[in-house]
């Protein structure tokens, strides 16, 4: 689903519940629009092949850079990236965008075209789980084999049992 259908599906959906309020006679199969019913419907059946590889649905450029959409493959994921890179024999320097929580590079819209403006190669990526990228799932022995922490704190050690707590 889009950031406009899902926005279109929210708005729908707050006016529905706030029309609700002061209705005297609310019933939802009645009050809430088509077009709710129809959005419902979509989040409640996804694609599953959408859901592990977003890189499926994704557009050849993207809308929010006119920027291509470029596949990395690292450690059999899919990374997306968009770059104002001409090519192997572009030698400015380079800016990395790294996104935060609840992003993805498209964030990066405005940031792409002001560092290269200021004379930068700029690169703007999907971390995993965002955007286009791949998304493994959590418990996957692909998603353990990308955790490098799992090393670092002996998870894998029998002989150290231990409680992992953090966000």
């Amino acid at each position: 689903m889009t950031m406009v259908a899902f926005y279109t599906f929210v708005t729908t959906l707050l006016f529905s519940l706030h029309a609700a309020k002061f209705s005297a006679s609310f019933r939802p199969d009645v009050t809430f629009p088509s077009t709710f019913r129809r959005h419902a419907a979509a989040i409640a059946r996804p694609s599953t092949s959408a859901l592990t590889d977003p890189t499926s649905t994704m557009p050849p450029v993207s809308p929010a850079t006119s920027l291509p959409n470029l596949i990395y493959s690292w450690r059999g994921q899919k990374i997306r990236y968009q770059t104002t890179s001409s090519g192997p024999d572009d030698r400015r320097p380079a800016a990395v965008l790294v996104h935060g929580l609840f992003v993805n590079a498209d964030h990066f819209r405005h940031t792409l075209t002001g560092l290269e403006k200021a004379g930068y190669r700029a690169y703007a990526l999907d971390l995993l789980g965002y955007g286009y990228s791949s998304r493994p799932d959590r418990d996957s022995p692909a998603a353990r084999d990308l955790c490098g922490e799992r090393r670092r704190f002996g998870e894998d050690d029998a002989a150290a049992p231990a409680i992992t707590l953090g966000d």
